[in-house]
């Protein structure tokens, strides 16, 4: 049964110095509180359960703040050797820096190292500044998501925080259209020549012996003198006469080569061997391209070499097929990713290499289309500008509408002020008379008569050439000849220059 042990005073049990007191029990029960005054608890259990919400650390704390300079909980990891300790893992209230840390601690000294979070979310407070999150208050440090698979890749919703790496290519690939846009009101930017470029790399197509040499025995192997190359073409010796003169041979590595001999006739060539003076003729051919800019703005390639040489088979020109990275995520979308050659050509020179087709194939020409409201109001040229019914080019503003008229509108007092003269000119051939203008107060010259018939200076600043009247004359004195009115002496007999004219009157007019 139970024993009760029940004093009327407090009770103490008293051990010698560094004694222990020893419960070996199944379990001990303290109805009351339990205070441990020392310097360290040690609790060895499978199972700690504590029924308090809140754990108090630093408890008794007198001065300001946490005077041993942290307050938190660590853990320990035990040893990666007989004799190493392993850091422990910390989370702690730092009373300098004023905030929480996780970090860890070995040997006094703490590092953030191991310093891993591992959460689903991260909530602010809205009632201090608006909810922001302020991820790095100082130094010099980055948002990294590295560890993801193509994380640019995911970013797909509006409220998605994208990376360096997404905001590069949504720029550079101006998706989804190549649009710079904002609702209706966007720029098109369309380039026929996405800005490629590349060279040939050349290797031995033919090869035709033209001096044999001497010396030579059968297995040398000879290189072409001259040329820059990525790697020697060689020809292996098969067979030489008495004299070591080569009779037969093997072209056994085409090489590749940035730039050639001089001449495809009589190349020098040296060898391994002890044979010299041998020449070849070489019929060249397209091996490789190499890009040297891989450009953008594709969507598929065409690949234009210089035509080939007639080198006696007729003129065989290179082919070849360009790969274009389609990937909208890539920081190459769009770009020449790479160029097989399937017909080398033949040729007697380096040819020169170009690109066509852009995003665009059916493009005539780069262009940069400006859209308002959804309108497309102009559209900029290499050489021109289109703004509406307008173009711009050089010098001259046309009407690229047929039969409308270019006005010039003031507003108020404002006029239309010209510095220098004006010039009519006539848009037909000068055996032609042009129509009629309704209406109009100024009709037109015609400056790119035949000189013969070139209208001459009037006496005042506005006057016409009647063309009509002009070439009337001119039939005139063709069907009458004389001495002194032939077509040979016309500027004599000047074309009818007018003023204000109906039917070939000089209209005047005075008010009293």
């Amino acid at each position: 049964m139970a024993q009760v042990l029940q004093t009327n005073c407090d009770y103490k049990i008293k051990t010698q110095i560094d004694g222990r007191i020893t419960l070996d029990t199944n379990e001990v029960l303290v109805t009351g509180n339990l205070r441990v005054e020392g310097d360290y608890v040690t609790v060895n259990v499978t199972n700690l359960d504590i029924e308090d919400n809140i754990i108090t650390l630093n408890k008794g704390e007198t001065g300001d703040g946490v005077t041993e300079g942290y307050a938190g909980i660590q853990i320990d990891r035990g040893f990666s050797d007989d004799s190493t300790r392993n850091p422990f893992p910390t989370f702690w209230y730092d009373e300098a820096a004023g905030t929480w840390e996780i970090v860890t601690v070995a040997g006094g000294l703490s590092s953030y190292t191991d310093s891993n979070l591992k959460v689903r979310r991260i909530l602010t407070n809205p009632f201090i500044d608006n909810g922001d999150l302020t991820v790095i208050g100082s130094g010099l440090g980055v948002i990294s998501v590295a560890g993801t698979t193509n994380y640019e890749n995911q970013v797909t919703q509006d409220d998605d925080v994208p990376n360096k790496k997404y905001v590069d290519v949504a720029i550079l690939n101006r998706q989804p259209d190549n649009e710079i846009k904002r609702d209706d009101t966007y720029v098109i930017v369309q380039d026929i020549d996405g800005g490629a470029s590349a060279i040939s790399i050349m290797s031995i197509q033919l090869a035709q012996i033209t001096v044999p040499g001497a010396n030579y025995s059968v297995n040398d192997e000879l290189l072409l003198v001259g040329g820059s190359t990525r790697r020697d073409g060689k020809i292996r010796v098969d067979s030489v006469d008495v004299s070591g003169g080569i009779l037969t041979f093997t072209v056994i590595d085409g090489g590749l080569f940035a730039g050639i001999p001089p001449s495809i006739y009589n190349i020098s060539t040296s060898t391994n061997g002890l044979g010299f003076g041998a020449k070849f003729d070489v019929v060249w051919g397209v091996e490789e391209v190499e890009i040297t800019n891989s450009g953008n703005d594709y969507e598929t390639v065409t690949v234009n070499f210089q035509p080939g040489t007639d080198l006696g088979a007729g003129v065989l020109t290179a082919s070849a097929i360009a790969a274009v990275d389609l990937d909208v995520f890539s920081p190459s979308y769009r770009a020449i990713s790479s160029i097989t050659v399937n017909d080398p050509g033949e040729y007697d020179y380096v040819p020169l290499i170009t690109f066509s087709a852009g995003a665009n194939p059916s493009l005539t020409e780069s262009q940069v289309r400006v859209v308002v409201d959804g309108v497309l109001s102009s559209t900029f040229y290499e050489n021109r500008v289109k703004i509406q019914d307008f173009e711009i080019e050089d010098n001259e503003i046309a009407n690229i509408i047929t039969d409308t008229n270019i006005k010039l509108t003031t507003l108020g007092s404002g006029k239309v002020e010209i510095n220098r003269g004006i010039q009519f000119e006539a848009q037909a051939t000068p055996t032609v008379a042009l129509n009629y203008v309704a209406g109009s107060t100024v009709v037109y010259g015609n400056p790119n008569d035949d000189v013969l018939v070139r209208p001459t200076p009037g006496g005042t600043g506005l006057y016409f050439n009647n063309l009509k009247q002009s070439l009337s004359w001119d039939q005139w004195v063709t069907n009458n000849p004389a001495a002194e009115n032939t077509p040979a002496n016309l500027l004599t007999y000047p074309v009818k220059n007018e003023l204000i004219s109906k039917q070939k009157a000089l209209v005047m007019s005075m008010l009293f």
